[in-house]
């Protein structure tokens, strides 16, 4: 008669970090990191020297309570990404949540303005990043020169570029380094059977001399002088 494996109390398999459903760790990102990236994102300095010119000039003294008003969608904005990222944390974000929403063909469209608006972005930042380079140093007149300030804001780009890559790179490293050796660097291995198991191995030993006996196959005692 074949015993039924019995499980070995006080051995459990290494608990790995705590992820969601995709595969996203939890809580990986603090509440500075959050806002360091949300600062990062909106660029406030770009913003304003970008858009704070054309504001002034079409309503003058009424700029600030055009900054007000646009704060609101902003806001909305912002909450609606919030309340999202708890029901659905997905680093697809707009794409991922309009494509389960509203079907996959306004979830294309959504994926693909981020990525224009991106493009678009990018290369205003890249004029304004070039412009605002030789203000710094007072070269006032490659400033007014668009040649230079192309050129000085496609080496920004480049700049950046290569600095994301290589974060990628580490992080991604650090990342194949944490699931083979854990946190601490050290190699992780499966656990060793100590005296708890050797105890569960002797009670799994008595409980299969329990069932055979009982089933009548097992053989005589002998009796103890």
């Amino acid at each position: 008669m074949e015993s039924a494996a019995v499980p070995t109390p006080g051995i459990q398999a290494a608990a790995g970090p705590e992820t969601g459903d995709k595969g996203l760790k939890k809580n990986a990102i603090g509440f500075v990191s959050s806002v360091v990236i949300g600062v990062a994102s909106t660029a406030p300095g770009y913003s304003l020297a970008a858009t704070l010119g054309f504001v002034a000039a079409v309503v003058a003294l009424g700029s600030p309570a055009i900054l007000l008003i646009s704060f609101i969608p902003m806001f909305l904005v912002a909450g609606g990404y919030y309340y999202m990222n708890k029901a659905d944390p997905d680093c697809g974000t707009s794409f991922s949540w309009v494509t389960k929403a509203m079907g996959p063909q306004l979830g294309w469209i959504a994926g693909w303005a981020i990525v224009v608006a991106d493009i678009v972005v990018m290369a205003n930042l890249a004029q304004i990043a070039g412009l605002y380079t030789f203000e710094l140093f007072g070269l006032h007149g490659l400033a007014e020169s668009t040649v230079a300030v192309t050129a000085v804001g496609v080496i920004w780009i480049v700049i950046m570029t290569a600095n994301r890559a290589r974060s990628i790179v580490i992080i991604t490293g650090r990342l194949r380094r944490n699931s083979t050796h854990g946190p601490s660097g050290k190699a992780t291995s499966a656990p060793t059977a100590g005296p708890t198991a050797d105890s569960a191995d002797t009670s799994a030993g008595l409980a299969c001399s329990t069932r055979t006996a009982i089933s009548g196959n097992a053989p005589n005692p002998s009796p103890e002088p």
